[in-house]
């Protein structure tokens, strides 16, 4: 029972506050790789012949990296569906070209640019980049 509540506690913590991991450098994303690497080991009771990737793919868990991704396109989409947190969603702003174009209806958010790689971080500045890499028609499903 403890060994359990043990995993479990180990999981929730890699997915703790980890959108503000966007952008960092590879080497602590590596760190948290290695760490959900050992969980899955744990988990699934595998040996050492048997790779990570397989592992985290037959329980269809996603690596550190995607699942940063997959948090705040969740944020995002939360926060343009139902305008909360409110903070959030006055951030986005939807993309109005200045003339009429082929990308005019394809429901994107106004990207920004910006000066420093830290100020890149903020969810103004990446929203708009991981939102806008989605195909249309998950965009589309507002």
């Amino acid at each position: 029972m403890l060994w359990t509540l043990t995993l479990h506690l180990t999981r929730s913590r890699l997915d703790c506050a980890n959108s503000v991991l966007y952008g960092s450098p590879k080497y602590s994303i590596k760190t948290l790789h290695r760490v959900q690497n050992t969980h899955a080991r744990v988990v699934f009771q595998s040996d050492r012949s048997i790779s990570f990737a397989s592992l985290l793919q037959q329980r269809h868990w996603l690596t550190i990296d995607k699942r940063i991704n997959f948090k705040l396109a969740t944020l995002i989409f939360k926060a343009q569906t139902t305008h909360s947190p409110t903070y959030l969603a006055t951030s986005l702003q939807p993309y109005l070209p200045s003339r009429s174009i082929r990308s005019s209806d394809q429901q994107l958010l106004q990207s920004y640019n910006v000066k420093t790689n830290f100020g890149s971080r903020a969810f103004r500045f990446t929203a708009p980049s991981i939102w806008n890499y989605f195909p249309f028609h998950i965009r589309s499903a507002l």
